[in-house]
C-alpha cells in the first residue's frame, strides 16, 4: 500500500485536528491577545449586520467579503441608514 502525501508530519503541522482548537473566554487573555496582534472584535451590532447580511448574500450566490460588508456597515451607519 502507497503512503499518502497527507500522512507526512511536515504536512500535518498546517492541518487542525478536532480537539486541537481552544477558545479563550478570559476577557484579559482575549485583551492580551488583541493588543499583541492589533486585531480586535467589531463590535456586537456591527458584527451581527456582516454576518446576517453575508449569510443573505452567500444564499443569493454573490460574493461575499467580511472586509467589504463591514466598509458598506460603516458607510451606511454615517449616512443614517441603519
Amino acid at each position: 500500500m502507497s503512503r499518502s502525501p497527507f500522512d507526512d508530519e511536515e504536512y500535518d503541522r498546517f492541518v487542525f485536528h478536532p480537539g486541537d482548537l481552544i477558545e479563550v473566554t478570559d476577557p484579559e487573555e482575549v485583551a492580551s491577545l488583541c493588543e499583541k496582534t492589533g486585531i480586535y472584535p467589531y463590535p456586537a451590532e456591527k458584527q451581527a449586520w456582516i454576518s446576517e447580511e453575508g449569510k443573505a448574500r452567500y444564499r443569493q450566490g454573490l460574493p461575499v467579503s467580511t472586509f467589504d460588508l463591514a466598509d458598506e456597515y460603516d458607510r451606511l451607519k454615517a449616512q443614517g441608514k441603519l
